[in-house]
């Protein structure tokens, strides 16, 4: 009989990290695994997995393949806490024989600590440097505080899908440490599914005739990091091409702050179902990405532009660290400031640059689901 996976998502679905953790739990479950399933602020009705039952899902629902156990926590320090010490009492109570958490910060910290004590096996996804892209210098101090090599030697196993965070995993442990790559479900991120609705979401967006730029975005400290270059940018874009229109998808705690910004030409669509995005995708003509030379920024692996490649549609813009490395010959490249990028957009519209080398093959190939698959479960047969 297999063992019991607890695995635990810190964030809720304004972050993209519930895409890869969803992922994940269903192939666990498919595998035979029993699966108890944390996410914060979970809702039954945008969980898209195929192995979803009507109903909410609670830890003593038996007829479910998994159990949910949603932890309620809003953007501040004493909800997190407060959420924090809920974990903790799961951790240290439910019948379980491997830990499986998202991220390292401090929020997991806490849980790899009280997992060990309990004598259980760790297995930590480690996604990006959490200390890197916070708000505040307390709370970036406490994010490395986190991430210090005691905290990780806990751990059994250390997933990411980034070569320079499993860089620095490696030297601060000799416990196994796997790429495991995004995951895109590739079938799913085509753009030759989405011709048909692509064009009724044309007509009820009024956006026929437009030259679409789209800009997926998490509206929290992190993900906006750099949306002011791209506002920036679009200043100058709109001044030369007034026809160019600025799509931005995507929510978050934040999101009001940059709504005030909209404009003729830039249209905020909020929070969308991830299953929606690629028809979203589908109406651009390209996708737009901007990453600033930051710790933070080098060590992710940006996951829209993934998608954007898997449709395919073309991609402008910046990239840094382990992003750059992966898919740097497959972006229409401008340097590192708003100018350059309004320029290289404004040129590659009127020059019509769009061939690419084949991103979707390439996309398929490296970061489909079906490779994230193989490569976790072979991660997962190093647990000893």
């Amino acid at each position: 009989m297999k063992p019991t996976i607890f695995e635990i998502n810190t964030f809720d679905t304004t972050y993209a990290a519930y895409i890869r953790s969803r992922k994940m739990r269903d192939l666990l479950v498919n595998e035979g695994y029993r699966v108890i399933y944390s996410e914060a602020n979970y809702q039954v009705e945008n969980d898209s997995s195929r192995l979803r039952r009507n109903g909410t899902r609670t830890i003593n629902t038996k007829n479910y393949p998994f159990a949910v156990l949603n932890i309620t926590q809003s953007d501040g320090m004493v909800s997190f806490a407060l959420a924090t010490v809920k974990r903790l009492f799961y951790v240290s109570t439910l019948k379980y024989e491997i830990l499986f958490l998202h991220q390292l910060s401090i929020l997991t910290a806490p849980l790899i600590l009280a997992a060990k004590i309990k004598g259980k096996k760790i297995v930590l996804d480690w996604d990006d440097l959490a200390s890197a892209v916070q708000s505040s210098p307390w709370r970036s101090l406490l994010g490395r505080l986190a991430e210090n090599p005691f905290v990780v030697r806990q751990t059994d196993l250390i997933l990411s899908h980034n070569s320079l965070i499993i860089a620095e995993a490696k030297k601060m442990t000799k416990s196994p440490v796997e790429y495991i790559t995004q995951g895109i479900n590739t079938e799913h991120f085509n753009i030759k599914k989405y011709q048909k609705q692509s064009m009724v979401l044309k007509n009820k967006l009024n956006i026929v005739g437009k030259n679409v730029l789209i800009y997926a975005v998490s509206f929290n400290t992190g993900g906006v990091a750099d949306l002011d270059i791209i506002l920036a940018a679009m200043k100058i874009v709109v001044r030369e091409n007034p026809n160019i229109l600025l799509i931005i998808l995507g929510g978050g705690p934040l999101l009001g702050k940059y709504q005030i910004k909209e404009s003729p030409n830039i249209q905020f669509l909020g929070q969308v179902d991830h299953d929606k995005v690629p028809e979203y995708l589908s109406l651009a003509d390209y996708g737009l990405v901007f990453m600033r030379d930051s710790t933070g920024n080098r060590m992710k692996m940006s996951l829209k532009t993934l998608e954007y490649l898997s449709m395919p549609i073309p991609v402008i813009g910046h990239l840094v660290g382990g992003t750059q490395k992966a898919v740097e010959k497959y972006i229409i490249e401008s340097s590192s400031t708003s100018i350059s990028l309004a320029k290289t957009i404004v040129q590659t519209i009127k020059k019509q640059i769009k061939k690419r080398p084949d991103s979707r093959k390439y996309i398929i190939d490296n970061f489909g689901v079906e490779v994230m698959e193989k490569q976790f479960l072979k991660a997962l047969g190093k647990l000893t």
